[in-house]
């Protein structure tokens, strides 16, 4: 491959003052500039794509892309040519001189920082901050007015002005001490609640067995309501009791369900994975999203039993070992108003998603809805023409495969890339990924600017 071949010198990491010391790049964009400096050769320049750079540093192709949007926006690199699918680029190498007073800027603060903290003689019987704060406090009173004096302490009530201030002066020392002795006291309690507190809270102790740790991390990866194995909790207890009561068939012998089979790790794993099905996919029943909702809060043990729940809602589990029904399928196809579009999608669905499998024959309820995810993003992206990075969005290759690859992206990331697998064509066209995953993920990576 000829971008392999292009990186083969690369030696080490170097960036210019010119770049570093620019507030306007971050530190992504500095690193892309780095490497698109050392593929860039006077022959040929740099002709990496953006894929081939995410995959080299590590990075989404969106941020890529919105770094490679502001090094052109700023002067550092220009695109030399784009025939549709290769691209080339090169650096401006202007910049040097361009930038140079960031460089001097730095230099110049770096050396009068360094003056002012070595020259200045240091000050003899320096006293504390704290002291520093109550002498401060005191001549505050100084300044006040002459009401202000009246409630103080003497033997004499006629005392004028001068007297008092005076007064105070003489005892400066003595009212720093008393402060100091009440920080102190005040300190020492605070310490001693802190110790008692820690002797107070009992450390939880909780023995997972292999099996049961397979399988809260089987629900942890399918993208179900958290439970961190190394921070033992109350929560990961009851779980761990609730496994093995199902484990030893005497989960529901107090309860008023009349089922004392014994469930093996695979059964439990399978129905897990069917309830992450009904939680998660829009492909299967429930249909209401704010139901929906409510399943993914739910934790590990109250998945097996809640004895809050109503009658048919108090073992999920027990629903959940056969498999979930899927939402009504039509057998009718939907106009398709975008037909380019809706290609892009399921050309990246078909790589992100599925690995790139030769050939899919889709129904038509999984067309329906590729077409409507289709509809909703060229209304989303006609509905913010005048915020779009058009330049990140063409980077792609083709618009509609911008467009499509994210889309696509947007709900990997709020799904998790570990969860990816759950991820059906309903995923795309729901109201949650044009009002929320996809306005913030285009926010986040700089592709939407308000």
């Amino acid at each position: 491959m000829e971008e392999e071949r292009q990186i083969e010198r690369i030696t080490g990491v170097y960036l210019p003052g010119q770049v570093i010391f620019n507030k306007n790049l971050t530190i992504i964009d500095s690193i892309i500039f780095w490497l698109i400096d050392s593929l860039d050769s006077a022959k040929t320049n740099c002709y990496a794509s953006n894929g081939y750079i995410a995959k080299r540093l590590n990075i989404s192709e969106s941020k890529v892309s919105r770094g490679i949007s502001r090094l052109v926006e700023l002067g550092y690199i220009e695109q030399v040519s784009f025939d549709g699918r290769k691209r080339v680029i090169k650096v401006i190498h202007s910049y040097m001189e361009k930038y140079k007073n960031l460089v001097d800027e730095y230099n110049c603060l770096t050396q009068s920082s360094y003056s002012a903290s070595h020259d200045q003689p240091r000050q003899p019987n320096t006293i504390s901050p704290v002291e520093v704060n109550k002498i401060n406090e005191i001549n505050d009173v100084n300044n006040s007015s002459k009401e202000e004096y009246t409630s103080l302490d003497s033997k004499d009530d006629n005392l004028s002005l001068n007297e008092k201030k005076q007064y105070i002066k003489k005892h400066k020392r003595s009212l720093i001490r008393n402060y100091s002795s009440e920080d102190n006291k005040r300190s020492k309690f605070k310490e001693s609640l802190k110790s008692n507190t820690k002797t107070l809270t009992k450390k939880i102790k909780v023995n997972l067995s292999k099996d049961n740790t397979t399988i809260v991390s089987h629900w942890n990866n399918l993208g179900l309501r958290q439970h961190n194995l190394n921070n033992p909790t109350k929560t990961l207890d009851r779980i761990n009791n609730t496994l093995d009561k199902l484990n030893k068939g005497t989960m529901f012998s107090e309860t008023k369900i009349e089922n004392n089979n014994k469930f093996t790790k695979q059964e439990i794993i399978e129905a897990i994975t069917n309830f992450s099905l009904m939680a998660l996919s829009p492909d299967y029943q429930p249909v209401s999203g704010g139901f929906k909702d409510r399943l993914k809060k739910l934790s590990l043990d109250q998945f097996i039993y809640n004895a809050f729940g109503s009658d048919n809602m108090k073992s999920l589990f027990l629903d959940c070992l056969k498999t979930p029904q899927l939402l009504k399928q039509s057998s009718r196809t939907f106009s398709d108003d975008n037909p380019e579009l809706t290609k892009a999608i399921k050309h990246i669905y078909n790589e992100k998603i599925l690995g790139s499998i030769k050939s899919i024959e889709w129904d038509s309820s999984d067309e329906n809805k590729f077409i409507k995810a289709s509809k909703g993003l060229w209304q989303f992206f006609e509905d913010n023409k005048s915020k779009v990075d058009h330049y990140i969005v063409g980077s792609y290759g083709t618009r509609e495969i911008g467009m499509a690859t994210i889309l696509l992206e947007s709900v990997i990331h709020s799904v998790g890339e570990d969860q990816f697998e759950i991820i059906t064509p309903g995923f795309l066209r729901t109201s949650l990924t044009f009002s929320h995953r996809l306005p913030s993920y285009c926010f986040r990576e700089g592709i939407i600017n308000e």
